[in-house]
């Protein structure tokens, strides 16, 4: 009655969870994300601030700021640290994500046709790439 062939019973083959990512290292991983980023900055992809400053915490004050630049496709904005201010603002628009750059990997900067980027963040990156 536990045989595959009767009502009820086991599965032949069934599905075993399986890890099938790799490691990969370090230089290598430093090597692809600052292949990625100058590639960007090639396509002129990136956009520089100062530093990002909203007066009243809305939605609508990220979306302006996005449509003077032009950006209309997936966007990242990257900040130097967590702001909860900027992540509240631009979390109810579709096709935008906020990354801390210290969480920010290749996967973000080849999804995304846009970054935004603070200086700060810049010299974070410089930091840890030079």
């Amino acid at each position: 009655t536990k045989g595959p062939q009767w009502v009820g019973g086991g599965v032949v083959f069934a599905p075993k969870p399986r890890d099938f990512s790799q490691k990969i290292n370090k230089k290598m991983r430093d090597a692809a994300f600052a292949s990625a980023f100058s590639q960007k900055i090639a396509q002129n992809e990136v956009t520089i601030l100062d530093k990002i400053e909203l007066e009243t915490q809305k939605t609508k004050e990220v979306a302006t700021m996005l449509d003077t630049f032009g950006l209309n496709k997936r966007t990242i904005i990257v900040t130097a640290e967590n702001d909860p201010t900027v992540v509240r603002c631009a979390n109810n628009i579709e096709k935008v994500s906020v990354a801390e750059v210290n969480l920010l990997n290749v996967c973000d900067l080849v999804e995304n046709k846009n970054i935004v980027i603070t200086v700060d963040a810049i010299k974070k990156i410089e930091e840890a790439y030079v």
